[in-house]
């Protein structure tokens, strides 16, 4: 099955390459501005782990993205963020040992699947699903008429978080309505094959936004790049103390 799923992957992505772009790329979660995301009507967070929060195959959060993952966790608040591995909760995840860690450590539900991302949407639709209603402060004023007049509760907007193009930001493109952000940072290096496929990825989404751009150049429209910048803030510099020479100790 892993097979065949990849196999349906790489089809999806030669069929329809719009795909593999992410609404946003950014260096790392500490980028990430989740009180606006939240204020542009945004009701959830779907996060990957692996190199996105944590180490691959660790269950502790990067000790520099401590801040950020508490202004998500203040924005959405613990039950609207889902992380979503392809590891832990998942058949490899003996006992689910891995996700209870997990979410032991970083306050927040880990899904658990089979089937593996960028497959998981009908899983995700349902976790959000179950959950209370969303208060009218935390949706928008488009949401709320599009559930009126539609018969069925319109999907919920869900901001898609991942380091991985062809996993990640292929499932944020089948979620209707989300929004997808790319983290670029790598934490730490993984397995051949996994930098191998990142290269692959890196090379396929670079030439579809080349692609892009032609295609909108051509038609006399405005450029991308900007695109969901207002979501974006800059990590804090953490200023490194003065280097303590032999002239400076005289003239102090």
């Amino acid at each position: 099955m892993p097979f065949l799923h990849h196999v349906v992957t790489t089809l999806r992505i030669i069929t329809k390459p719009s795909v593999v772009v992410p609404s946003l790329t950014v260096r790392s979660v500490a980028n990430i501005n989740f009180a606006k995301l939240r204020d542009a009507g945004y009701e959830g967070v779907v996060i990957d782990r692996d190199n996105c929060l944590t180490r691959p195959r660790q269950d502790d959060l990067v000790p520099s993205l401590t801040d950020a993952w508490a202004d998500c966790r203040k924005a959405f608040g613990p039950d609207r963020i889902l992380i979503v591995s392809n590891s832990a909760g998942t058949s490899k995840d003996a006992s689910f040992l891995q996700a209870e860690a997990l979410t032991r450590n970083l306050g927040a539900p880990v899904l658990l699947h089979e089937a593996p991302k960028p497959w998981v949407v009908k899983s995700i639709l349902h976790y959000f699903a179950a959950l209370p209603s969303l208060s009218s402060a935390s949706v928008s004023p488009e949401s709320k008429t599009e559930a009126t007049q539609s018969r069925k509760p319109a999907p919920p907007r869900l901001v898609v978080i991942g380091d991985r193009i062809s996993t990640d930001i292929v499932l944020g493109s089948r979620l209707v309505g989300s929004f997808s952000i790319w983290t670029k940072k790598v934490w730490q290096e993984e397995s051949f094959g996994v930098r191998v496929a990142r290269l692959l990825e890196d090379g396929v989404l670079a030439a579809v936004t080349r692609w892009r751009a032609w295609r909108r150049k051509r038609r006399g429209l405005e450029s991308e790049d900007d695109a969901g910048r207002m979501f974006v803030k800059d990590e804090p510099i953490v200023e490194e103390p003065a280097k303590v020479t032999w002239w400076n100790s005289i003239i102090s």
